[in-house]
């Protein structure tokens, strides 16, 4: 049986193997924001100037037709940023690079490094395939 359909039958037994489903809305969201924060500081390497420490890095052209570029947020399939990101598009419409690092780390976790900036070249580019 799942945990999330007994935990307001019999919180404290519940609540001994499954604390998470005792916090409040204020506590998962502070958790989730824990979480997020600790992750973003495991990013040592903000923009990498080489790709020593990435397997894979690959550069692409992108038009912002709006002024506005972002990375969607994280849905229910941990998918996104994980937090609101700002416009990326600094200049507003037009053409930019945007290029993305890939890496597993030792727990097997895929992490993503998104970097956009101005740029008017049309090619596609594998920097470390």
């Amino acid at each position: 049986m799942d945990p999330w359909d007994l935990v307001h039958v019999c919180p404290e037994i519940i609540g001994a193997t499954h604390p998470e489903l005792l916090r409040s809305t204020e506590e998962t969201q502070a958790a989730n924001d824990a979480y997020v924060a600790e992750e973003n500081a495991k990013c040592r390497d903000p923009w990498p100037r080489r790709t020593a420490g990435w397997q894979e890095v690959e550069e692409v052209p992108i038009v912002s037709r709006t002024g506005r570029l972002t990375v969607p947020e994280m849905d229910g399939d941990e998918v996104g940023a994980g937090a609101p990101m700002p416009n990326l598009a600094i200049k507003g419409k037009g053409r930019y690079r945007l290029r993305v690092y890939v890496r597993t780390d030792a727990a097997g976790e895929e992490q993503h490094l998104v970097v956009v900036f101005p740029g008017t070249s049309k090619k596609r580019l594998t920097l470390k395939p």
